[in-house]
């Protein structure tokens, strides 16, 4: 897990020097030579999009996501361990939301492609495939360890 995570970091970093390097060219030109480099515009858009999902995969296995937790904290153990497994519960009903209609527009989009690159519709919808099948996986992984948890600290107390 720590390649895959290793990876997306790395796809992370370039993914956003190349925004950065496209829009700072694309400001110099603009404003230095009164043109500018017309395809980079929807280069990092594509870039900014694949960056925030990747983000999302990485916040989510680092736990960093914003959530409130006043009422899971004034609970007992047992309690909050139900309300993480509701929680992941939750979490994979609306990952398999997404998945169903990241799949239905790369079904949609397979003959469409980006106006100035010419690159397929259906590749850049299925940065949200891999987004839903990543937080599937890393969500399962969460609660199968909150499992493993309550059955060793059951067995432990018998």
């Amino acid at each position: 897990m720590k390649y895959v995570s290793r990876m997306i970091d790395f796809f992370m970093a370039i993914s956003l020097g190349i925004m950065a390097i496209l829009v700072f060219l694309n400001v110099v030109l603009r404003y230095v030579f009164s043109s500018g480099i017309t395809w980079s515009v929807e280069l990092s858009q594509i870039l900014f999009m694949v960056l925030v999902f990747l983000g999302a995969i990485q916040a989510f296995k680092e736990n960093s996501h914003i959530k409130v937790d006043v009422l899971i904290s004034k609970v007992s153990p047992v309690w909050q361990k139900i309300l993480a497994i509701c929680s992941n519960v939750i979490i994979l009903i609306v990952i398999i939301i997404v998945f169903q209609g990241s799949l239905q527009l790369v079904k949609e989009n397979n003959v469409m492609t980006t106006p100035i690159l010419g690159i397929p519709q259906s590749y850049v919808y299925s940065v949200g495939l891999f987004l839903s099948i990543c937080i599937a996986v890393l969500t399962i992984g969460k609660t199968i360890e909150i499992f493993k948890k309550t059955n060793n600290q059951d067995m432990s107390k018998d």
